[in-house]
């Protein structure tokens, strides 16, 4: 089934947080996302008040609209909340996966194998929103996704800023690795190693926002 306008909007407009096309802290209009997107104005408001209430766009009282700011301390402090909610989610998916979801898994998986050392940035980003909205699917838990969408995002867009900035070929096909692990594991029901397997990946995090945060200046 074709998404809706909306639908599309939202992932558009999403992509482009996520890129920092649309950077952190910018001010915007409804208009300018109109066209920056290439969305009319009903499926981009509808889009908008999805932001809004993912946090990832601020609607700003007679003032427009701004990018959700990039907030590393915050990311930092949520972090320990979403890999709890994560593992659960990954320890429910190989426990409840259905036969769509595995195939939909598996061909996620074939994608990830076959770009180990050419996969570029952008799509393993498309790859790993596939990836996590599966995973959300086959827990059959619609409560953490709602939770852990929003918070996807923003860990997705520090990601591309890492990767795009500071990070390298090795370090990107690192990534790559740990999630094609991370869906095999899936696929093959052990909800214990799917739920170690997380917890091992996003502590990761914690050293990719270090390396994003600013360095204190040295005192004179």
């Amino acid at each position: 089934m074709q998404a809706s306008l909306s639908e599309q909007a939202y992932d558009k407009l999403e992509m482009l947080i996520v890129t920092s096309d649309l950077a952190p802290g910018e001010r915007t209009k409804l208009s300018e996302l109109e066209e920056v997107s290439g969305f009319r104005r009903t499926p981009v408001h509808d889009a908008v008040k999805r932001l809004a209430v993912a946090r990832l766009i601020q609607v700003l009282p007679r003032a427009g609209l701004r990018i959700a700011p990039l907030d590393l301390e915050e990311e930092r402090l949520l972090l320990p909340v979403r890999i709890e909610m994560e593992a659960l989610a990954a320890k429910l998916a190989a426990q409840r996966a259905d036969t769509g979801c595995r195939e939909a898994l598996a061909q996620t998986a074939a994608m990830l194998a076959q770009g180990s050392g050419t996969m570029s940035l952008a799509e393993f980003n498309v790859v790993d929103r596939d990836i996590n909205a599966l995973v959300l699917k086959a827990s059959d838990e619609p409560l953490l996704g709602n939770t852990l969408m929003p918070l996807q995002t923003l860990y997705r867009r520090s990601g591309w800023l890492f990767h795009s900035r500071l990070g390298s070929r090795e370090s990107l096909d690192e990534t790559i690795a740990m999630h094609l692990t991370l869906v095999n594991t899936v696929l093959n029901g052990d909800p214990i190693e799917a739920e170690q397997i997380v917890r091992s990946m996003l502590s990761e995090v914690y050293g990719v926002l270090a390396k994003l945060s600013p360095r204190p200046r040295a005192a004179r």
